[in-house]
């Protein structure tokens, strides 16, 4: 599940097969479902049982293999499909393509959910580009910080506010 994009229609024949075997059905009887089974992930604090929506945990799965790819660049895997895939930029600037393997198009796709949760830190700004990086993006202008001023990150002390 961390590596493929599990399709949907076998998800929910997973789940089925679980809320069969919960609430005892079998193919010749089936039994009442009480709940549904929205309602049977939710945490036991919320009255829920705790069951682990497959879905939610497969896309979660692939983001943190995303955020491996990011972060883990001495990783075999990066080396593989930074050669392959995104040999001139960053996991985060590269595009599908047309003949992708099933693992990168699942990563990929698992690429905007991981973009949800990014923040950008400057740190040290050694590999921040003050005039071409986007800062706000206002009614369709993007403004930048400093105008006129030279930025050097040598010259920049620790943040106060």
């Amino acid at each position: 599940m961390s590596v493929f994009k599990i399709p949907e229609s076998l998800l929910d024949e997973i789940h089925s097969i679980f809320s069969k075997f919960w609430w005892g059905s079998t193919d010749t009887r089936r039994r009442i479902h009480w709940r549904s089974w929205k309602d049977l992930c939710l945490p036991k604090v919320f009255s829920g049982m705790g069951f682990r929506n497959l879905k939610t945990f497969n896309d979660a799965l692939l983001a943190k293999q995303c955020w491996r790819l990011l972060k883990e660049e001495d990783s075999l895997l990066h080396k593989v499909f930074k050669a392959k895939y995104f040999p001139k930029c960053s996991f985060l600037e590269a595009y599908r393509g047309a003949n992708a393997s099933y693992t990168w198009r699942s990563l990929w796709g698992a690429k905007s959910l991981l973009r949800e949760g990014l923040q950008w830190r400057i740190g040290n700004g050694r590999k921040m580009m003050v005039w071409d990086d986007k800062w706000l993006q206002t009614q369709g202008v993007i403004t930048r910080p400093f105008s006129g001023v030279e930025f050097n990150p040598d010259l920049m002390g620790p943040c106060t506010y």
